[in-house]
């Protein structure tokens, strides 16, 4: 399944990026968490779920 584009909000700014569905390690916390997010402006920015709030997606391709 490819990864998929979504709107999110995060800290106040709108951007677009992209959630990745892996096991990853919270290097604060030292625990497992599912699911990652990527901006597309910045993709060495790791977000986690409970730092964004989804505005809509998934995006669909141009055609």
């Amino acid at each position: 399944m490819p990864n998929q584009y979504f709107w999110i909000n995060h800290n106040g700014s709108k951007e677009i990026a992209v959630f990745l569905p892996e096991l990853i390690e919270d290097v604060t916390t030292g625990e497992s968490i599912f699911g990652m997010w990527r901006l597309a402006s910045d993709p060495d920015e790791v977000l986690f779920l409970h730092e964004i709030q989804v505005l809509s997606g998934p995006l669909t391709p141009p055609v």
